[in-house]
């Protein structure tokens, strides 16, 4: 009595023949993978001598709890940002480990985010392979997959910038997830499967798309199978994965709480219906710089000048329309390049704009594209090969194909290694950005604050010959963001001047930003008046000594904050009610408190505190108030910490 022999799909093939030929030489089969991590080391190990940019210092930094701190559920089960809905506690658990071993040495964390990248591409190759196991030359089209991925310039916001370990640890885990998955099931592989989901879950939301992308990933090996059948080989890691997502649920309520959720609901996806010009310019600004990559790579893509760009003209936003149709087209007759290109789809989808997230005036980010380009370029290599063999007589296909791979390639190295280098520090970054986008109102701001971060009298000195250039460039008035910048640099440098500025900015705020205290605001208006009026009301305590003027400002402050900002004018409260005479209102404020002032850097908090206290003191008493600053201090802290 024989067997019937159920259907196999590609995706579990591994020919026989060339298992044997590779296991008699070890070598035919790792040195892909050596050369796809000396690409990766060639492109990124230049970013081992980094310094921390950007976000880095908001991020995790400035953590006191992440500095210092005993890792605890508590201490990284939180938002990355106060009060917002980002639950990524394996990332914030990285930073503690290296901090803690390795103090604040960023060798250690970009050397984690570019071996990270290593293995990602090294993960992809072999899903490629057995993607593309059916193909002749199957291997060296999954190389070229993994390169094309390796280099791609829209990636290096995310390796090079050590808060990019986001996109970059999601990713490489579900890589993981989809090799493992790619055998028959197993209680080990299914096992690995949930861990390998969650850890991509506990990194970044978009962990949650294991399962869709790896049903679309099973269906592209083998476009033919029946529904049936696919649902008979996955449903065993598609268990694991809802278990892992059930899982993750129940650890994101228990560290942001229910209220988490509201941003991410029913009625976003009802409401992101009127929004479909966002979601359609956003599609089409990602479709275009994943092909077009080369003049468009930025940390902050401002969605004014994004305007004028070819991605947002009629004709680039039908066509991008367009090409989507086309691949769900083409993927509902099981063609298996549009099935893996309806997974860059599912992707961006999380940043399309249906769910409305902070991009602080950006239309988006290249770091967003790390896991949409897997498959995309699974997609692009698919199509390719599909094309050669249903015109296997024309012989010039071929060769034009690997032409234009190598051309792409060769632009894409260059890019990505010259590029890389502009992430050294914020200075540096900010200037090549301000020199290439003069215009871009997000960039002059960056450039302009890292230029007042910057140290040595060479730097004052450029930031003062910069804010005279750009003031003579308006008609001797500062642009509103720059002014705001140049306030907060004399208040650091406790100029009195930056009292004029300040002065200014909050007696025409209802002219520069109308209806500021209505509560459908502009998200980022609320942000720049909040802060104005919280240097404004520290400006008042050190140059005047008027606490009158300061709880009135500091009220009008709370009132309009914006959700997660509260924690920044903690610490002026605080001195406040103590300067104020209220010393156990002041003390009970702080303990009440210490929870958040740990989580974004206690002592800087500490600091600031004593040297507001110190400066308000001397203003109102014209004498040392060193010893009356330590005094408080020490009385806020008795019993707290």
């Amino acid at each position: 009595m024989t067997q019937k022999r159920g259907h196999v799909p590609r995706f579990f093939i591994f020919n026989t023949a060339i298992t044997m030929r590779i296991s008699s030489h070890p070598f035919l089969s790792l040195w892909p993978y050596g050369l796809l991590l000396l690409v990766v080391a060639a492109l990124y190990g230049q970013s081992l001598g980094f310094g921390y940019v950007w976000d880095d210092h908001s991020l995790f930094l400035d953590s006191t709890l992440l500095r210092e701190g005993v890792w605890s559920w508590a201490n990284v089960a939180r938002p990355i940002l106060p009060d917002t809905p980002y639950f990524r506690p394996l990332v914030l658990s990285t930073w503690m480990a290296e901090m803690q071993l390795f103090q604040l040495t960023p060798l250690y964390s970009h050397a984690v985010n570019v071996a990270l990248h290593g293995i990602s591409t090294c993960l992809l190759f072999a899903v490629a392979c057995r993607m593309f196991v059916q193909y002749q030359g199957g291997r060296n089209a999954a190389l070229l997959a993994a390169l094309l991925y390796a280099s791609h310039p829209c990636l290096i916001e995310g390796v090079a910038w050590i808060s990019g370990r986001f996109d970059l640890l999601a990713t490489a885990l579900l890589l993981a997830g989809f090799v493992v998955a790619m055998a028959p099931a197993s209680l080990v592989r299914c096992l690995l499967v949930a861990v390998f989901a969650l850890g991509a879950m506990l990194s970044k939301e978009t962990g949650v798309l294991f399962g869709p992308l790896l049903v679309l990933l099973t269906l592209a090996c083998d476009p033919k199978l029946p529904l049936s059948t696919l649902w008979r080989i996955l449903w065993p890691y598609l268990l694991a994965y809802a278990l892992a997502v059930a899982m993750y649920f129940a650890l994101r309520s228990s560290g942001l709480g229910f209220s988490s959720y509201r941003e991410f609901g029913l009625s976003q996806l009802l409401e992101s219906v009127s929004r479909y010009e966002q979601w359609l310019r956003t599609l089409s600004f990602y479709t275009f710089i994943s092909f077009n990559p080369f003049s468009a790579i930025s940390p902050r893509h401002d969605l004014v000048v994004e305007m004028t760009s070819y991605r947002q003209h009629a004709v680039a936003l039908g066509a991008a329309f367009l090409l989507m149709l086309n691949v769900v087209w083409f993927a509902l007759k099981r063609r298996a390049w549009a099935i893996l290109w309806l997974g860059f789809y599912v992707g961006i989808f999380p940043v399309l704009g249906i769910f409305v997230i902070n991009l602080g005036e950006t239309i988006g980010a290249d770091r967003f594209l790390y896991l949409p380009l897997v498959m995309l370029t699974l997609a692009v290599v698919a199509l390719f090969l599909e094309i050669r063999e249903r015109f296997s007589r024309q012989r010039e296909l071929p060769v034009l194909g690997v032409a234009l791979s190598i051309a792409w390639l060769g632009l894409a190295f260059f890019v990505t290694y010259t590029t890389t280098a502009m992430w050294e520090s914020d200075l540096r970054l900010w200037s090549w950005q301000y020199r290439t986008n003069p215009g871009n109102t997000l960039v002059r701001t960056g450039y302009i604050s890292a230029l007042s971060q910057a140290k040595g009298p060479q730097a004052a000195k450029e930031f003062s010959d910069e804010i005279e250039r750009i003031r003579v460039l308006h008609g001797g008035q500062l642009p509103l963001k720059v002014q705001m910048v140049y306030a907060g640099y004399l208040l650091e440098k406790n100029d009195p001047e930056s009292l004029l500025y300040l002065r200014g900015l909050v007696e025409n705020a209802h002219r520069v930003w109308p209806n500021i205290n209505d509560d459908d605001a502009q998200q980022s208006n609320r942000v720049f008046y909040f802060a104005v009026l919280s240097n404004y009301s520290q400006a008042l305590m050190v140059f005047e000594g008027d606490l009158v003027g300061a709880r009135e400002h500091l009220a009008q402050a709370q009132r309009i904050a914006p959700r997660g900002n509260e924690y920044n004018i903690i610490h002026q409260m605080i001195a406040l009610e103590y300067l104020e005479g209220n010393e156990e209102a002041a003390r009970s404020m702080y303990r009440k408190h210490v929870g958040v002032l740990q989580a974004y850097n206690l002592r800087k908090s500490q600091e600031a505190m004593r040297s507001l206290v110190g400066f308000t003191c001397l203003r109102r008493q014209g004498n040392d108030c060193q010893a009356y600053a330590n005094r408080f201090l020490s009385y806020i802290q008795e019993k707290s910490d």
